[in-house]
């Protein structure tokens, strides 16, 4: 009786994993490059783009981005206010970032969309503000700097992403001014700063707000100036690059969904966990693992 349970859970696992080999390989297919181009290909050209929401009174929302005129796939899902995605490689050419109310259908008209030109060995920043007419959202694309300073300094560039009244000006507690008369949406240049853990001023009109913002040596970041939750202002730190003149920190491909074609992963990962479970049910063999995600 036991040789004949053992091998009807043999015969199901071998099915089983028959069949998850049968979902598996054209998901492996699909993630693996089709071109000598595709990023990450030895000696490819590539470019990097990162996308962020600061439009505080906009509900979180799905970012898309995908290559132009083809279906769309989700970059980043449920992102709020002062979220800001990794870096994504891409091949150079002209994509479209499209934005939807979270968990929206990809099929349902979007709440901005823009195209964005991605050149090779450049990484740019595409920020979403409530600065267009009547206080729509408006996107803002960015050069960022790839090439971090020699020594002990760093340089550092400043973003308002809180609205305000008034202008702002940033500036290091005895040290450097980093941005000065900045609106809501506005940018400043990269300021070469020391390195080192500095107290920050944010002024604006008759108010002045602390902050404190570390410089690693031989970096490059972007300080996004964020309204904070109950009231008042903090930065949020994006690396840009650390010594290097080539590729961006926090690089990260895009996510599939949207209208992305091929199983998606959780399809492989469930029919996985039946395997696992069914061998552990009917052989008894070794402990439970409990998987966490």
């Amino acid at each position: 009786m036991t040789q004949h349970r053992r091998a009807s859970a043999n015969l199901v696992v071998a099915v089983l994993f028959a069949l998850l080999c049968t979902v598996a390989a054209p998901a492996v297919a699909a993630a693996a490059p089709h071109a000598p181009n595709a990023p990450g290909a030895p000696g490819a050209p590539t470019g990097w783009v990162r996308l962020g929401h600061l439009s505080p009174r906009a509900p979180p929302v799905d970012i898309y981005l995908s290559p132009f005129g083809q279906p769309q796939r989700v970059a980043f899902r449920e992102a709020g206010y002062g979220a800001v995605t990794p870096y994504t490689a891409l091949a150079p050419g002209t994509y479209t970032v499209s934005m939807r109310p979270a968990n929206a259908p990809a099929s349902s008209p979007p709440a901005l969309s823009a195209n964005v030109d991605v050149k090779a060995d450049t990484a740019n920043t595409m920020l979403v503000f409530e600065n267009g007419p009547n206080g729509t959202i408006r996107g803002q694309l960015l050069t960022d700097d790839l090439a971090a300073p020699a020594g002990g300094d760093g340089k550092v560039r400043v973003v308002q992403g809180a609205p305000e009244s008034t202008t702002m000006d940033v500036a290091a507690v005895g040290g450097p001014t980093l941005a000065s008369g900045l609106r809501y949406g506005d940018s400043g240049e990269y300021v070469t700063v020391p390195g080192g853990h500095w107290d920050i001023a944010l002024k604006y009109g008759d108010t002045s707000a602390p902050a404190t913002l570390n410089v690693r040596p031989a970096s490059v970041c972007t300080v996004v100036v964020l309204n904070k939750a109950g009231g008042g202002l903090t930065l949020s730190e994006l690396m840009d690059g650390t010594g290097t003149a080539s590729a961006p920190v926090g690089g990260a491909e895009t996510g599939a969904g949207g209208a992305a074609t091929g199983p998606p992963v959780a399809a492989v990962l469930v029919v996985g966990l039946v395997i696992g479970a069914l061998t552990v049910g009917a052989l008894r063999a070794g402990p439970r693992r409990r998987l966490r995600g």
